[in-house]
């Protein structure tokens, strides 16, 4: 497929991710700057992704395969996965489910603008009894093994911890046309929770890390997680900083009531 077609393809979802209508998930697509885009899947209806691949135009090039599934949640040992399989598209937004993880009933609010994809993962406890929980949150990329470390928020350059808010890898430094695009993970903010466990890492074609969180009884905990594609290595690293402020800007936060902000759990936002 040509440069020019694969720009006009990226922008007809623009145009329609738009549209507040329900549609099918695995026909999903919602596109950020840059024509940045994330397609989402049901997988078989066994487990929910929002980001089946993604691909960006930034830098005058088109990057692919940048996911061969991502950021998969399990809860619990029960896969996150869309009961009806559809969903209303609104300002670039929708939300998938609920669906049940024994007393926890468990949603997904997505949202794309900018470079970044935004989750917000809702965790609400319906029994008498607090919960304690482990949700899992899992991406397969579609480097394949072949992607380095370029910066992280605390760790010395190339390498990556368990308290590192934010992570950047790349198949190649910078990006070139056709190949898979910088990706950068951000798991938990200033004063915020981080994940519990890195199961794998970058330098596998991997990443998975695990919450562990306690939910009240009869009350709601989320999880608050951005994901980001570039072309170009210095814009994803200047693009870091908005996640270094505890208190984050408004565009991050649109859409996301402020009644809320307590209950999310690995962000201390007030």
């Amino acid at each position: 497929m040509t440069l020019a077609v694969l720009t006009l393809v990226a922008a007809g979802f623009a145009a329609t991710a738009l549209a507040a209508k329900s549609r099918p998930i695995d026909l999903l697509t919602i596109v950020g700057q840059d024509e940045t885009a994330w397609d989402a899947s049901n997988e078989g209806d066994t487990v929910f992704t929002p980001v089946d691949d993604g691909t960006t135009f930034e830098g005058g090039y088109v990057h692919l395969d940048a996911f061969d599934e991502g950021l998969e949640l399990v809860v619990d040992g029960t896969p996150f996965v869309d009961p009806d399989g559809e969903t209303t598209v609104k300002n670039n937004a929708y939300t998938v489910g609920p669906t049940k993880a024994g007393d926890l009933r468990v949603r997904r609010y997505e949202r794309a603008r900018g470079p970044y994809l935004r989750t917000l993962i809702e965790l609400k406890n319906t029994s008498d009894a607090p919960i304690e929980t482990v949700a899992n949150i899992s991406s397969d990329l579609g480097s394949d093994t072949s992607e380095t470390i370029i910066d992280s928020s605390n760790a010395p350059a190339g390498s990556y911890e368990l308290d590192d808010r934010w992570v950047i890898s790349s198949q190649d430094d910078p990006p070139v046309v056709w190949e898979d695009p910088a990706l950068t993970f951000v798991t938990y903010g200033p004063g915020g929770d981080p994940p519990a466990t890195l199961e794998q890492s970058f330098g596998s074609g991997a990443f998975e890390y695990d919450y562990e969180l306690t939910v009240p009884a009869n009350r709601t905990r989320y999880l608050l997680l951005f994901t980001e594609m570039h072309g170009r290595i210095s814009a994803a690293e200047s693009d870091t900083a908005k996640y270094d402020d505890a208190n984050l800007n408004a565009k991050l936060l649109g859409g996301i009531a402020e009644s809320k902000y307590r209950a999310i759990v690995n962000w201390d936002l007030g």
